[in-house]
């Protein structure tokens, strides 16, 4: 009997062994679902952007300024971006509530629920600036000539 002795520490730890592994798993696919958004967020606000290269070179030809023709680049993108992280946000709650009810020490977590719409933020405005600046940097003769 004194031969199976086992520290009550090691025992516990085993035990939550299983916990451990499927928390790994479940915050593996958060990260890629976060990743994949990311590329999302990035491909449709580029997308967005490319095909209004007629839009910006008209408004180029006609005298506006390059500061007026990225506002208006990015403006639609911002408004995009704000729609979908509040309804994300809102989202985000509703589950939380729905699933406090279905499972014990569910809540929110506000280090995450600030950190992904600021990522995502972050990103889309990467996406549409970098667009819009290479869309700029275009003559507007040759944007219209292009689209």
């Amino acid at each position: 009997m004194l031969d199976r002795v086992v520290h009550l520490a090691a025992t516990l730890e085993a035990g939550r062994a299983a916990d451990r592994f499927n928390a790994r798993i479940a915050s593996g696919f958060a990260v890629l679902a976060l990743l994949l958004a990311a590329i999302g967020v990035y491909g449709l606000t580029a997308a967005e952007v490319a095909g209004r290269w007629r839009d910006v070179g008209v408004r180029l030809a006609l005298g506006a300024t390059r500061q007026q023709a990225f506002w208006t680049i990015l403006r639609p993108g911002v408004v995009a971006l704000a729609a979908g992280i509040s309804v994300g946000l809102v989202a985000a709650m509703v589950a939380a509530g729905w699933m406090r009810s279905l499972l014990h020490g569910v809540q929110l977590d506000p280090p995450v629920l600030l950190g992904v719409p600021l990522l995502l933020i972050a990103l889309g405005l990467a996406a549409a600036s970098l667009a819009a600046v290479r869309l700029l940097r275009a003559d507007p003769s040759e944007t219209l000539r292009r689209a």
